[in-house]
């Protein structure tokens, strides 16, 4: 069921050896007051960290498009993965504000959903 694949994503992130976006981008680099940090935070990922976060994004952007069935909308999405994709906020000094940071992020998804394309600084 779909319950079961978001479980198996929440474990496999909370597994990881580290955080898939690491505590100290979101820390100096991510500014809620400022979006377009987001920008800036992607291009600071480890490229295997920043695909594995767009194919992420892709399936999450799919659950959100279909969230009058499914009541998965914005708010649920980041209570159910901040948790996961910060391993319980390991090494944060301060708040992630998620909805936005997705938001900031979605329309950069690539058409295959396994990456971002990013503007040029």
């Amino acid at each position: 069921s779909v319950h079961d694949v978001a479980s198996f994503i929440k474990q496999w992130l909370r597994d990881l050896p580290e955080p898939l976006i690491p505590p100290d981008l979101i820390n100096n680099v991510f500014n809620p007051q400022d979006p377009p940090t987001a920008i800036s935070l992607l291009r600071q990922l480890p490229e295997i960290n920043r695909k594995c976060l767009a194919s992420l994004f892709a399936v999450l952007s799919l659950v959100l498009a279909q969230k009058s069935k499914n009541q998965m909308g914005p708010a649920n999405i980041a209570t159910c993965f901040v948790g996961s994709l910060t391993q319980d906020s390991k090494g944060l000094t301060k708040h992630f504000a998620f909805t936005l940071f997705f938001d900031t992020c979605v329309p950069y998804l690539n058409e295959d959903g396994n990456d971002f394309i990013l503007p040029q600084e």
